[in-house]
């Protein structure tokens, strides 16, 4: 009896203990069910969230070039009413426009992280425009300008070319339930229509008038007059260079391809000149004669009192592409240029390259041994009658005719009355020059190892102006000059000379618009100026004696009034805790400015190492880097310098 109470005793307690178990085993399962459906619940909030995506595009479309315009990116942000953060990237084709300014980001998101200057993007022809909310503010929903692009065309065809989006690299968050989502991007392409001809634009053909050269082919003894330049007789094709180039020794890895100009020199920088035709459209037929014509710069110091050897080299280099390190070596000289006077042509008898190259692309290099440069005009000048060309006489004949003794027959002069000529009063010089930064500062402040921009100021006065020479100075030893490209004042100027000297601190520049576009008159932006601060102080930026303004119905006197330049008040980089994501190791010095997430990034791509990659990392200089560097970071998020 006492065995089987006990035996039940047992089986109770047994019963209670598995009754115990079970109500905690139930009490788990109902916490797991929570769980994983509160998880569902959330990602599906979350994959609705990602539903819609934004588009990025551009507007306006169409647009043209020129005058110069702005191009703006928009995003369209579909349901995605709580945006706090975007990155856009950007990419076109530097060779063909050009940014006139810095761009201009949406002032809502004022969290700058990254925007390219205009001296990036002319170089890369690639935009970053990375923007971040501030802290507290309302996201602006619906469709947003993202950022303004000034811009300009560099080429004088008439063509296409593409703004587009890189969406793999982009990104753009959305807040959703107080978590970060990454939306998905779409985006359209922006066209730009380069000096599209107008309806009333008409093709005018090319007169076989011969236009008054200088035929050179060989070195003349001393006291020789120059031969007198003959036309062959027959038909004729002129044809364009499909590519242009010139290469300088002392940037060997610089295209110049752009340029409007071609030089030839030995010292003190070698620059060697590359023209490619091609001659498909001549296959099969009869060559009496071929030219190749060249224009001499209109600007004082173009000429050249040396001789250029002209000599064939390969075809596989590219307009963009052909630098002094990659050009192609070329072959003997198959005729020489005598130098020549500035502003006058130059022809070159090329006939026996070009029966060897019929029906092919032929491609010519031009040379010197002497130290008395040589400037040509390129295929990107305004003007097509002062661009090379190759003249090619076509007839049954392979042999040249002779060249025919010129009579002068003396023509009797006419009598003339002449017409009187209304009186113009001469207007006096009226224009003044100022140089300011792009909030109209002469004195702006910046910082050791920035890079910055200051435009050229002009104001007419009463004087119509046509173009200007423009001579500077810099402080050397605190500035470098990166570029100068035209401001906005002129719809489509003409670069005729740009140099930059960073050795001497000048800066040389001369500007026009073509003769066939009326004078202008006001104020605007004459050029840009892009600089990088490299020492600290004061620099002064000065107008040399020399500079011009050229404006009508002054008697050709020089219209410049005055000229003011700028000071640029530099100062030392100031190191903010946590702003780690640059390291310059020849200054010693870490950031980039303001603690942000790129900050962050560098700080989690080294945590738990020795920061022997990136010094910057370790911020409290333990020898590690761990979560008190990124205490610091975070109670430094958001500083500027």
């Amino acid at each position: 009896m006492s065995y089987n109470l006990r035996k039940a005793a047992q089986n109770l307690r047994n019963w209670r203990s598995w009754r115990k178990n079970s109500q905690f085993l139930a009490i788990l399962v109902l916490l797991f069910s929570v769980l994983v459906t509160t998880f569902a619940v959330s990602n599906f909030i979350l994959y609705l969230s990602r539903a819609a995506a934004a588009r990025v595009y551009f507007s306006p479309q169409p647009f043209s070039l020129p005058p110069n315009g702005t191009l703006s990116t928009m995003i369209d942000l579909a349901d995605n009413n709580n945006v706090v953060f975007g990155w856009v990237f950007l990419e076109f084709d530097q060779t063909k426009v050009q940014l006139t300014g810095e761009i201009t980001p949406n002032p809502s998101f004022s969290n700058v992280v990254k925007v390219s200057t205009m001296a990036e993007a002319n170089s890369s022809g690639k935009i970053e425009v990375a923007l971040g909310l501030p802290s507290g503010a309302t996201s602006p929903g619906g469709i947003i300008e993202w950022a303004k692009i000034p811009l300009r065309t560099i080429t004088t065809q008439s063509v296409s070319t593409n703004f587009t989006v890189n969406v793999t690299s982009s990104q753009l968050v959305n807040v959703v339930n107080g978590q970060p989502v990454e939306v998905s991007l779409t985006s359209n392409p922006g066209a730009i229509s380069l000096n599209p001809l107008t309806p009333s634009a008409s093709v005018v053909p090319i007169s076989n008038t011969p236009v008054p050269t200088r035929t050179v082919t060989a070195i003349p003894p001393t006291g020789v007059p120059q031969p007198t330049p003959t036309t062959p007789a027959g038909p004729s094709v002129t044809l364009n260079p499909t590519a242009d180039s010139f290469v300088s020794g002392s940037f060997t890895t610089t295209n110049f391809g752009g340029s409007q100009t071609l030089s030839v020199d030995n010292s003190p920088e070698i620059k060697n000149t590359f023209l490619k035709f091609d001659l498909s459209s001549l296959a099969g037929q009869g060559v009496t004669a071929a030219q190749l014509r060249l224009r001499i710069k209109d600007v004082a110091g173009s000429g050249s009192t040396n001789t250029q050897s002209v000599k064939l080299s390969d075809t596989g280099w590219g307009e963009y592409t052909i630098n002094y390190s990659n050009r192609p070596i070329p072959g003997s000289g198959i005729a020489t240029i005598n130098g020549g006077q500035d502003g006058t042509f130059i022809t070159v008898d090329v006939t026996s390259a070009v029966r060897s190259k019929l029906g092919q692309p032929i491609s010519f290099a031009i040379d010197t041994t002497g130290d008395d440069g040589l400037e040509l005009y390129s295929k990107e000048y305004s003007l097509s009658t002062h661009r090379p060309a190759l003249i090619v006489f076509t007839g049954g004949s392979t042999t040249p005719p002779p060249t025919p003794t010129a009579v002068a027959t003396p023509m009797p002069t006419p009598t003339r009355t002449p017409t009187p000529t209304p009186s113009v009063p001469l207007q006096p010089a009226d224009t003044t020059l100022t140089i300011t930064n792009s909030s109209g500062s002469s004195t702006p402040t910046v910082t050791v190892g920035q890079t910055f921009t200051m435009n050229i100021n002009v104001n007419t006065g009463i004087n119509s102006i046509v173009g200007t020479e423009l001579y500077l100075n810099f402080d050397r030893t605190k500035l470098r000059a990166v570029d100068i490209v035209p401001g906005v004042f002129f719809a489509n100027p003409v670069e005729t000379l740009e140099q930059i000297d960073n050795n001497a601190g000048t800066i040389n520049y001369v500007l026009h618009i073509p003769p066939e576009t009326a004078a202008k008159r006001g104020s605007g932006i004459l050029a840009i100026m892009t600089f990088e601060a490299i020492g600290q102080g004061s620099a002064p930026i000065t107008w040399r004696a020399e500079t011009i303004i050229g404006a009508i119905n002054n008697g050709a006197r020089n219209a410049l009034k005055s000229a003011s330049g700028a000071t640029i008040n530099i100062q030392g980089r100031q190191a903010i805790p946590g702003d780690i994501n640059i390291y310059d190791a020849g200054l010693d010095f870490c950031g980039d400015g303001v603690v942000n997430i790129l900050d962050y990034q560098v700080l989690f791509d080294n945590f738990g190492e020795a920061p022997t990659d990136h010094p910057c990392a370790d911020i409290n200089d333990d020898g590690r880097v761990n979560i008190l560097d990124y205490v610091i970071l975070f109670e430094n998020w958001g500083r500027t310098s």
